[in-house]
């Protein structure tokens, strides 16, 4: 009976937790886009703004390579374009590299960055990259995924932690282009700030998240 609390919360959090990711005492890395669900029209051009949360590793050090990996269905959307925003600039003064692709025959959209050197990684919340998209203009009435997936993200020495992912729906309606335009200006481009608008259900979830692999720690070291 002294047991069975315990074993029920390791059994959920391996089954959330992908093999292979750190240890309890890095924090998980979150990436969320600005808005989880849009309604769109056929022909509008948007900017999908995706951000980074993370409070980095033990010892405090912060990430310093992230890869963000995005697919979409090519069917009625098309990647105009995507760059990189202001995430590792925060921290110690170093360089920031990065690489970007985008395929739009296999529908999938690529966004890297690193410090060089790494000096102390950076934490904190800021804007990782802005990925543009045309929807199609015979594009019919229907819910499409930008689905974030697979995407990884080191601290300073190259250790992986675990990266949470958040999807961006859009919702394709004939009638939703002036709807659109009215909010689309409210936040300054590339002001942490904009983080404020992700809704009150990521931050729960992600802090779910936490709480059970944090959880899984404390059972393991009691069975040490």
């Amino acid at each position: 009976m002294t047991f069975r609390v315990p074993l029920v919360l390791a059994f959920v959090v391996v089954a959330l937790v992908p093999a292979g990711t750190a240890v309890a005492s890095d924090q998980p890395t979150i990436l969320y886009p600005e808005h989880q669900e849009r309604t769109v029209s056929p022909g509008e051009t948007i900017e999908i703004r995706m951000f980074v949360d993370s409070d980095g590793g033990f010892q405090d050090v912060g990430i310093a390579h992230l890869t963000m990996n995005a697919s979409f269905e090519t069917e009625n959307l098309r990647a105009t374009s995507v760059e990189t925003a202001s995430y590792f600039e925060q921290g110690d003064s170093t360089d920031v590299y990065n690489k970007t692709a985008v395929d739009n025959q296999d529908g999938v959209v690529v966004a890297e960055q690193w410090r060089e050197p790494e000096r102390n990684g950076s934490t904190g919340t800021a804007r990782f990259a802005t990925v543009t998209f045309k929807i199609s203009e015979d594009a019919p009435e229907t819910n499409t995924t930008i689905t974030f997936e697979n995407s990884t993200a080191q601290l300073v020495d190259d250790y992986d932690v675990l990266v949470y992912e958040h999807n961006a729906t859009l919702r394709i309606d004939d009638d939703a282009g002036s709807q659109r335009n009215a909010s689309a200006g409210k936040t300054a481009d590339g002001d942490a700030s904009e983080a404020d608008s992700v809704g009150t259900e990521t931050l729960l979830a992600s802090l779910a998240g936490v709480v059970l692999f944090v959880g899984l720690a404390a059972v393991l070291r009691q069975r040490k």
